[in-house]
């Protein structure tokens, strides 16, 4: 937004048409294409540097972000991040994804 603000998100990826519970919101989010990255490090490494990083591997890869279809997702999985966290294990992975586009 022109004011720095933005919209946070917390949620999961659901099938068209599912059932939203009152209280709650969705968001249609268009079909694109993603750039999927595994960033790798401590956990607090990890967030501040996770769209930079990512943006940087799509601009390397012949690729732009699709800022006119824009979205950054963090992905938690269990197998990378939360097991091995809950395990005790300081390097972490966290699945990030950002719309892109060919240049």
């Amino acid at each position: 937004q022109e004011d720095g603000t933005f919209t946070y998100l917390v949620g999961m990826f659901m099938k068209a048409n599912t059932p939203v519970p009152p209280g709650y919101a969705y968001y249609d989010i268009q079909a694109c294409t993603i750039a999927k990255a595994w960033i790798e490090g401590e956990e607090f490494d990890i967030y501040p540097n996770a769209h930079p990083l990512t943006v940087e591997a799509i601009n390397e890869n012949g690729f732009v972000v699709d800022w006119s279809n824009y979205f950054a997702c963090e992905v938690y999985t269990d197998q990378r991040f939360g097991i091995p966290k809950d395990k005790g294990q300081k390097i972490l992975i966290l699945d990030y994804y950002m719309p892109r586009i060919k240049k």
